[in-house]
């Protein structure tokens, strides 16, 4: 498994509804994200930053894969407009070209194993 991390930027007007939509999430949707192949994704807020934290084999093939459910296209509908800028996928889902995320340049469990990935 690797692991991605991205920031998206949520609108400042919209970022309780951003919140919310996360804190209750359709059960659809989970199961939605889990058949696209996450192991785990997870959500910290910063201000009105959205940090993803997503484990899966391939993040392109994730997004694609989201993006082409009806669950998944239901959901960027949904919340298509509380996002300001998301630089790893355009609005159907579909990554883009710098859709590993950010540079991972520590890993403690990694780095104690001597076997450091950036993913």
């Amino acid at each position: 498994m690797k692991k991605y991390c991205m920031v998206n930027e949520i609108k400042p007007e919209r970022l309780q509804e951003y919140i919310d939509a996360h804190l209750n999430p359709w059960d659809e949707l989970l199961h939605c994200l889990k058949d696209a192949g996450t192991k785990e994704e997870t959500i910290f807020i910063l201000d009105n930053k959205a940090l993803v934290f997503v484990e899966c084999e391939d993040m392109e093939i994730y997004l694609e894969k989201f993006g082409r459910s009806e669950v998944g296209k239901k959901w960027l509908e949904f919340v298509a407009d509380f996002i300001a800028v998301s630089p790893f996928a355009d609005e159907t889902g579909k990554a883009v070209d710098n859709a590993d995320g950010l540079r991972k340049v520590f890993d403690l469990n990694q780095q104690l194993a001597g076997k450091f990935e950036e993913h």
